[in-house]
């Protein structure tokens, strides 16, 4: 994300949460982006990544398997077992 504010500006940055690909990003994913953009001293981007954060699904909502395969049941009964240990990341 840091390549892309660089490299396309602001503009490029919140565009970049349009496309339909940025759905895959979960909450945490995009907390951590933000994290490391502000530690590397892009305030600016950091606070667009905060922002499209807070609109962002769980990660028990993005879930990078295919419907109804082992690897989607599998990851559905970690997701389960993480949400029920109170883990929402």
């Amino acid at each position: 994300m840091g390549f892309v504010y660089r490299q396309c500006t602001e503009a490029g940055l919140r565009e970049l949460f349009t496309f339909d690909q940025a759905k895959q990003f979960h909450r945490a994913f995009l907390e951590d982006a933000a994290a490391e953009l502000a530690q590397a001293g892009m305030l600016k981007a950091s606070a667009i990544v905060t922002s499209a954060a807070k609109n962002a699904p769980i990660r028990v909502e993005v879930c990078p398997y295919e419907e109804g395969s082992t690897n989607h049941k599998a990851w559905l009964a970690t997701m389960k077992r993480r949400l029920t240990n109170g883990s929402r990341r």
